[in-house]
């Protein structure tokens, strides 16, 4: 069964449930405190807690290019490639971290 997405074509179930286990539970638990409209001082005037505000980007512009994993600030991010960007205290697993990969190369598909 698939889902109407808009303009950007139709969203698989299986999309969903990807995102919707994979990828939201990590941006809510290990993003939102300094990326979300609910953050006491939002960091790089990114939003990472809507599909409009990922894509969007911020200071350093898109956090994603859908369908290239390896062009996107939130992978580099997330690696600690560019100290510049944001590095994680707490490097997320190899499997997580595959998973952000996996996601944004197969389109980056945001179901919120």
């Amino acid at each position: 069964m698939t889902k109407s997405y808009g303009k950007r074509g139709v969203v698989t179930e299986a999309q969903t449930r990807f995102f919707n286990e994979k990828i939201q539970p990590i941006l809510a638990d290990k993003c939102f405190k300094c990326h979300s409209a609910k953050a006491k001082k939002l960091k790089a005037d990114l939003y990472l807690d809507s599909a409009l505000g990922l894509r969007a980007g911020g200071e350093n512009g898109p956090a994603v290019v859908p369908g290239k994993a390896d062009e996107s600030l939130l992978i580099q991010a997330l690696l600690g490639k560019d100290l510049s960007l944001m590095p994680p205290k707490h490097p997320l697993p190899d499997e997580v971290i595959q998973d952000f990969k996996d996601w944004i190369s197969s389109g980056a598909v945001d179901p919120r």
